[in-house]
């Protein structure tokens, strides 16, 4: 069972999108984005100010990758798509040259999930973690029950195609969650997936029947999260030389 290539394809009916692909910048910090076209569907930028009124900028993005809807029979309908892959970014940010003003929250210290790796950092002021884990579906698709306005900005778009269809969003994603931090400025970056794209049932179950969770994984599913989470790990100092560097030596390769 292979995983879809994460190809963009129809837009998400009349909802405006702007296309991405590669890389983006956010709030001085380079993200990058698994192979092909992504969806940009919110983008928040906030003011912050340290403790001596320096401001800077902190910003969060959310990006979705689509593919048609076909039942096998008949050839893709364009009018309909479904969710191959999710990027939401949080807390980007890079303090003004020569400052540091915050301590490294502890966030490298989850527990359970599939894996989790922390990367030897020169400072022990600063922090670069990986953890893949299960997310449940209903975190966004709770989003649908609330009105538009209601929704947190970065989501609204997402909400509004919710609207549309409340099971649109899949029931379970396979995330890839990194985090790097220093004095100088953070990133969390969180890559998800869609076991239901790559053919899997939907499993709607909340714990501790869902089939998702680390401790019920089949055999199938678990070459599905093994892959996810190679994919992971083997990109890892890419994105944490993209963070310190804001350099690309090489783009991520799909999983």
């Amino acid at each position: 069972m292979r995983l879809a290539a994460l190809a963009l394809l129809p837009a998400l009916g009349a909802t405006p999108v702007l296309a991405a692909s590669g890389s983006v910048e956010l709030a001085g910090r380079t993200i990058l984005l698994p192979p092909g076209e992504w969806q940009e569907l919110g983008r928040t930028l906030e003011e912050r100010r340290l403790s001596d009124g320096t401001p800077y900028a902190e910003g969060a993005a959310l990006f979705i990758a689509t593919a048609p809807l076909s039942d096998g029979n008949q050839p893709p309908d364009a009018s309909g798509t479904r969710p191959l892959g999710m990027v939401l970014i949080r807390h980007a940010s890079r303090l003004p040259e020569g400052r540091a003003a915050w301590p490294v929250i502890d966030a490298c210290a989850a527990e359970g999930g599939y894996r989790t790796a922390v990367l030897v950092t020169p400072r022990p002021d600063s922090q670069a973690c990986l953890h893949v884990a299960h997310r449940l579906g209903p975190d966004t698709l709770a989003l649908a029950r609330m009105p538009i306005e209601s929704a947190p900005t970065l989501w609204r778009s997402y909400v509004a195609r919710l609207k549309e269809d409340a099971d649109w969003g899949p029931r379970n994603w396979i995330a890839a969650a990194y985090r790097f931090a220093d004095p100088q400025g953070a990133l969390s970056v969180e890559y998800r997936f869609n076991p239901e794209a790559a053919g899997f049932p939907p499993d709607g179950r909340d714990a501790p029947a869902n089939a998702w969770l680390p401790n019920r994984l089949d055999r199938t599913r678990t070459r599905f999260v093994t892959r996810i989470a190679d994919w992971a790990q083997s990109n890892f100092p890419r994105l944490r030389n993209a963070f310190e560097r804001g350099t690309i030596d090489r783009p991520l390769r799909a999983p």
